[in-house]
């Protein structure tokens, strides 16, 4: 699906359970001025099995023994509205189910992101 930078560190960064959203970022670099963040905002979030970091990181799409095993796990069923996106680093293969992934690039603060918080 898709290969984002193998030498860049990703993060997860942000989750809000009672909103279903996740933030996976790989931080904009101190010494370059010009290097941006690289957020994955997943939305609609049911399940999440993961690291809390990875070096560089691919996104793919499961197999089909992996979409029998996380549904026997979850319940859930794979459609329009719960995708499950593998998140695939260093050998290893971790699960994010959720409605919608959005990748994007940005030069947001430390504190700033695209999901919603609570007031």
């Amino acid at each position: 699906m898709q290969d984002l930078n193998q030498n860049r560190r990703f993060v997860l960064w942000d989750y809000h359970p009672s909103l279903q959203q996740l933030l996976i970022r790989s931080p904009k670099s101190d010494e370059d001025p010009k290097s941006e963040n690289i957020d994955l905002i997943f939305r609609g979030v049911f399940y999440v099995q993961t690291s809390n970091w990875f070096r560089g990181l691919k996104i793919e799409k499961p197999t089909t023994d992996e979409i029998e095993k996380i549904k026997l796990t979850t319940g859930v069923s794979q459609d329009v509205e719960h995708q499950y996106f593998i998140l695939a680093t260093s050998g290893h293969r971790f699960i994010v189910g959720a409605a919608t992934l959005t990748i994007n690039q940005n030069s947001y603060g430390f504190r700033e992101s695209d999901i919603a918080t609570f007031p």
